[in-house]
Formats: C-alpha cells, structure tokens, sequence
C-alpha cells in the first residue's frame, strides 16, 4: 500500500482557512481537505442531482466533526477517528 503525505499532494484551492489537495494516483482520486469550523459547501454543490455531489467518496477524519447530509434528508456528525463513506 503507498502512503500519501499531505505535502505531496499539490494544493488546488487554498484560501480562509480552506485547504484542498488533490491528485490522481492509481484509479482513484485521493484528496486531503482543511475546512474551517461551520464550513458549508453546499452552495458548490447547487444544481447537482440532489444538489449532492454523485460520486461516492471515502474520508477519515483526523480531528473535529463533519455534519454530511445524505441523499434523502437528516443529518448526522461524523466523529475524529474513523474512516467512513460520506456518500
């Protein structure tokens, strides 16, 4: 298994407290994200189907939460220390 370290990855988008690496390695694309607390991305994701984005996606959270909101309604936080689908 190759280990990715966040320096590796190059930055796509960096500004207020975002920070978002991403590269293709193998057949998949690996990502490493820094949000600010109470970020909201959904006004990117407006026009999407659902206004969700489609593609399945796999995360691991290494400090702080995540509320996702999955396709159909309701909301849950995603705790510090786990990987998990976000899809």
């Amino acid at each position: 298994m190759q280990t990715i370290a966040r320096t590796d990855l190059p930055v796509a988008i960096e500004g207020d407290g975002i920070e978002f690496r991403t590269e293709r390695v193998g057949g998949m694309s690996v990502a490493w994200v820094r949000l600010p607390a109470g970020a909201d991305l959904r006004p990117g994701l407006a026009g999407l189907p659902d206004d969700l984005c489609p593609c399945p996606h796999w995360g691991y959270m290494i400090s702080g939460r995540a509320p996702p909101r999955p396709r159909g309604g309701g909301r849950h936080h995603r705790p510090a220390g786990g990987a998990a689908p976000t899809t």
